[in-house]
């Protein structure tokens, strides 16, 4: 891997990525926003000389899936156990979702670009 090519096409260090992934592995579980604590270490980032991100979406994005992975990996036993032998836990997973896709659809459908 071309390591000066990589960071040159990078908004951030990779130190810079694992400070937002520790700040998220540390607020998320806390009743506390897990974004609005990456968005404030992001300014503090950008008022330090780094530079502006133009969107810092993407990295969140990947942020919370690492968290679901986590939470995956930590949980297998009790997900596969619930998918394999409770079958009728499924459908009311399914259902419980629906609304929040769909007022997430909402919400972004609404906001501007």
């Amino acid at each position: 891997m071309d390591w000066e090519l990589w960071t040159s096409t990078c908004f951030m260090s990779p130190l810079e990525i694992i400070l937002l992934a520790i700040v998220q592995g540390v607020t998320e579980f806390l009743p506390i926003s897990s974004d609005g604590h990456l968005a404030v270490v992001n300014a503090l980032l950008e008022a330090r000389g780094r530079g502006e991100v133009p969107d810092l979406l993407e990295t969140t994005i990947v942020l919370h899936l690492g968290t679901l992975a986590s939470v995956l990996v930590f949980y297998r036993g009790d997900v596969i156990r619930v998918l394999t032998s409770d079958r009728r836990a499924i459908p009311p997973l399914i259902v419980a979702t629906i609304p929040a896709v769909i007022i997430g659809l909402g919400i972004k459908k609404g906001l501007p670009d």
